[in-house]
C-alpha cells in the first residue's frame, strides 16, 4: 500500500511536467477593433476546452506595439505577404481569417496533441533576430525627410512665386502668401501621406507594399544619380512640361486663394520629383508601427520636409534677391539630384535588406 501510494504521488508530482512537455502552442494576433477577431476569439477559447494541450497566446496589436512588433517579425519569417488579423500560428502553420481559422484549426494542432510543440521564439518568445523591418527611428524620418525636400522641383515653384511677387507687392504680401503655399504643400502631403498609409494597412498589404517602396527608392535614386551626369537627358523625375503653364498661371494671380490651388496642384505634379522616398517612408510606417504612431512621424517628416522652403521665404523676406536664390538653384541642382538618388538607393537596399 505504501508503495502504491508513493507511486501515485510521484506520477501526481510528474504530471504537471508531462502535461507541459505535451502543450501545443498556438499563437494567436488579433485586434480590438476587428469584427473577425469578435467571432474567432470565442472559437479559440471552446478549442481550449476540447483540447487541454492547447497553450494559447493572445496578443494585441492595435495598443501594444510590442505585440505589433512581434506579429511583424511573425509574418515576415513566414512570408506572410497579405499581413492581417486575426491570425493563428502553429508551429510553421498559419491561419489568417475567421473562415479559415475555424475550418483548419484542429488539422493544425492533431498533429502535436500527442507529442506536444514548443513555442517559436519570433511568436512567443523575445521579439528580435534578423530578418524583415525593425521599428523605424526618429533619426531616419526626419534625414529622409530633408534629403527628400532638397530637390529642385520644389525650390523652382517657390522662388518663381516670390520672385513674381516681389515685383508685385511688398515683404508682408510675399510673407503671407509663401507661408499660405508651403502649408497648403505641408496638409496636402500629409493628408496624402494618411491616405496611403490607411489604405494599405486596412488592405492588408503592407509586405507587398514594403518590397514595393524599396524598389521603387532604388529606381528614383538611380534616375537622379543619372541626372548628376547626364541632367535632362532621358527619362527624368521632374515636374512634367504640361503642368508648368497651369502652375504659371496660378503663381501669376498672385493671392491667397491662388496660393491654396498652387501649393496643392504643386504637391501633386512634384510626387515624381519626391515621390521615391516618401513612398519608402511609407512602406516602413505600414510594416513597423502602428496608426496613430505612424501619424506622429508623418507630422514629423512633412515639417522637416517643407523646412527648406520656411528657409526660402525667411531669407527672401531679409533681402536676398530671387535672382540670386534662383542661380544658387541652378548651380547646386546637379549635387541635389546626385545626394538624393544615393540616399534613395541606399534606403531601398537596406529596407530589403532588412536592416530598417
Amino acid at each position: 500500500m505504501k508503495k502504491l501510494l508513493a507511486l501515485l504521488l510521484f506520477v501526481a508530482a510528474l504530471s504537471p511536467v508531462m502535461a507541459q512537455q505535451n502543450e501545443v502552442c498556438v499563437a494567436y494576433f488579433y485586434s480590438f477593433t476587428c469584427p473577425h477577431c469578435a467571432r474567432v476569439s470565442p472559437f479559440l477559447e471552446d478549442m481550449q476546452g476540447k483540447y487541454p494541450q492547447v497553450a494559447l497566446h493572445k496578443y494585441e496589436i492595435s495598443q501594444n506595439a510590442t505585440n505589433y512588433q512581434r506579429f511583424e517579425r511573425t509574418c515576415t519569417n513566414r512570408g506572410i505577404l497579405a499581413k492581417g488579423v486575426p491570425l493563428v500560428v502553429v508551429g510553421d502553420t498559419y491561419l489568417l481569417g475567421d473562415a479559415e481559422i475555424m475550418r483548419g484549426f484542429e488539422t493544425a494542432v492533431e498533429p502535436y496533441l500527442s507529442s506536444g510543440l514548443a513555442c517559436p521564439q519570433d511568436t512567443c518568445g523575445t521579439v528580435g533576430g534578423g530578418g524583415g523591418p525593425s521599428a523605424v527611428t526618429l533619426p531616419l524620418v526626419i534625414s529622409a525627410a530633408l534629403v527628400d525636400s532638397v530637390n529642385p522641383c520644389a525650390f523652382a515653384v517657390l522662388i518663381f512665386l516670390i520672385s513674381y511677387l516681389t515685383v508685385l507687392g511688398s515683404r508682408k504680401r510675399v510673407l503671407r502668401i509663401g507661408l499660405v503655399y508651403v502649408t497648403t504643400v505641408y496638409v496636402t502631403y500629409f493628408v496624402a501621406g494618411v491616405g496611403l498609409l490607411s489604405a494599405v494597412q486596412s488592405l492588408r498589404i503592407t509586405g507587398v507594399i514594403y518590397v514595393a517602396a524599396a524598389v521603387l527608392a532604388i529606381l528614383a535614386g538611380l534616375v537622379n544619380v543619372k541626372d548628376f551626369f547626364w541632367y535632362g537627358k532621358g527619362f527624368s523625375l521632374q515636374i512634367p512640361e504640361s503642368k508648368k503653364g497651369v502652375i504659371e498661371s496660378w503663381v501669376k494671380k498672385g493671392t491667397v486663394p491662388a496660393a491654396l490651388v498652387l501649393g496643392f496642384l504643386v504637391s501633386m505634379f512634384e510626387l515624381p520629383c519626391t515621390g521615391g522616398v516618401y513612398f519608402a517612408i511609407l512602406g516602413l510606417l505600414a510594416s513597423t508601427t502602428q496608426h496613430f504612431e505612424a501619424m506622429s512621424y508623418l507630422l514629423i517628416y512633412n515639417f522637416f520636409f517643407v523646412l527648406p522652403l520656411l528657409g526660402i521665404i525667411a531669407l527672401m523676406y531679409s533681402g536676398f534677391g530671387p535672382s540670386d536664390m534662383e542661380k544658387w538653384r541652378m548651380e547646386k541642382r546637379k549635387t541635389m539630384k546626385l545626394v538624393s538618388g544615393i540616399v534613395m538607393i541606399a534606403l531601398g537596399v537596406i529596407m530589403l535588406a532588412g536592416v530598417v
